[in-house]
């Protein structure tokens, strides 16, 4: 029971995948969950990003997975990959006092993907193709807490663009030791997944002329 609420974590962080592969029309949008697992923190996300109406900033070519809670900078994902920025998102400036001390994971997989609130930026692969299905990602800090990094439980999320095009990040941080029901989240996990392909229809009727 211990990892309870990491396991229902993985659980919607699965479903959000597996609706980006059957529906990749849909909008996008990229979900990151942030807990304490043992002595760790692990941040897992996963999802999709459209950038058709942000703004292309420069490219990186030794991105690494990182957090500093006081600019609101999170990138989870594979270290030392190169990486594009766009700029354009609105959303929380913070969630936490953390500064750049001992920021750095210590390790990473995935693809690298990343937002920082207090500069409106989002980090995705160079190569990542907009609206895309990008996987999982994942990023682990060794021995530490979110008192030890000064991370704020809560959800922050930052939105952009509009229309078809309209994205969003949304990052959750569990309450250290939380159990949620699991009966309740799985019901309200598959619900959104329902509202997700339902929101499809009716874009794909829409873009076809047979809304009524």
């Amino acid at each position: 029971m211990k990892y309870k609420s990491t396991y229902l974590a993985s659980l919607l962080l699965s479903l959000v995948a597996l609706f980006a592969v059957i529906c990749p029309s849909a909008q996008a949008t990229y979900i990151a969950t942030l807990d304490q697992v043992g002595a760790d923190l692990l941040v897992t996300g996963t999802g999709s990003i459209d950038f058709t109406d942000l703004t292309f900033i420069n490219s990186l070519s030794n991105g690494f997975p990182n957090i500093e809670a006081s600019v609101a900078q999170l990138r989870l994902g594979s270290p030392f990959s190169t990486v594009s920025q766009y700029s354009g998102i609105s959303g929380p400036t913070s969630f936490g006092s953390g500064t750049m001390f001992n920021t750095f994971a210590d390790s990473g997989s995935g693809n690298l993907v990343g937002v920082a609130g207090s500069i409106g930026r989002i980090t995705v692969p160079t190569s990542y193709t907009s609206g895309t299905p990008l996987g999982i990602s994942t990023a682990t800090w060794n021995n530490e807490s979110f008192a030890s990094l000064g991370i704020t439980p809560g959800t922050y999320v930052w939105t952009w663009g509009s229309g078809i095009h309209a994205d969003s990040f949304t990052l959750n941080i569990l309450q250290p030791n939380s159990v949620p029901d699991s009966g309740s989240t799985v019901a309200l996990m598959l619900g959104a997944v329902g509202t997700l392909v339902a929101f499809r229809s009716t874009l794909a009727r829409a873009a076809t002329g047979k809304l009524r």
